[in-house]
């Protein structure tokens, strides 16, 4: 990627200082991130900044079907690179690659989930302003494009700064939109309400 690459995704962010808008923010984050890294797959998510929790997002290229698998071995199975370990991180951007030395067998999200879509690798960052995480994308690369390279991780943990101020004014205006604090409710396997935040 070009430094005219990055110069645009920069520029993309920035321009969301004008317009707190979520989607709009998820939208153009996504179309900066694209700027920067080349992937097949993605999962943006806002994240509850208590609770680390999903609250809304953005996802690309995942079958339906392939959502709730996801979400089982992301939230449920030990793994590389999870959203709370990112977000405590004096970096806040990581590969499975490099997390595995190069044996992604080693990942149960890799073996329970992506060799089947024929995955090379899984570039995530969380988006921590202060010390509160904001929000968390998984950037999924096919195999014919290889791992992330050096460049594209660095361009990514350059843009974080910017996408979690854009993410946290996001969602503090839609709290404010919608008058009060967002609520989460925590369902077990067979939606029995477990706990409300």
């Amino acid at each position: 990627m070009a430094g005219a690459d990055f110069t645009r995704a920069r520029d993309r962010l920035r321009r969301l200082d004008d317009d707190p808008d979520l989607t709009a923010t998820l939208e153009a984050t996504q179309a900066a991130l694209h700027d920067v890294a080349t992937f097949s797959w993605s999962a943006l998510m806002t994240v509850d900044p208590d609770t680390l929790l999903p609250t809304g997002g953005l996802v690309e290229g995942f079958a339906p079907e392939a959502c709730a698998p996801f979400w089982a071995n992301d939230l449920r199975a030990p793994g590389y690179n999870q959203c709370p370990d990112l977000a405590r991180s004096t970096s806040s951007v990581a590969t499975l690659v490099d997390a595995t030395d190069g044996d992604l067998d080693r990942a149960p999200i890799y073996t329970n989930l992506y060799a089947q879509l024929g995955v090379a690798d899984e570039l995530r960052a969380a988006f921590v302003v202060g010390s509160r995480c904001w929000g968390v994308v998984s950037l999924l690369r096919a195999l014919g494009d290889g791992p992330f390279t050096d460049a594209e991780c660095r361009n990514v943990e350059a843009l974080v700064p910017l996408i979690a101020k854009s993410l946290r004014a996001g969602v503090v205006a839609l709290d404010t939109e919608a008058k009060g604090n967002a609520a989460m409710v925590v369902v077990d396997h067979e939606n029995q309400v477990q706990d409300i935040n």
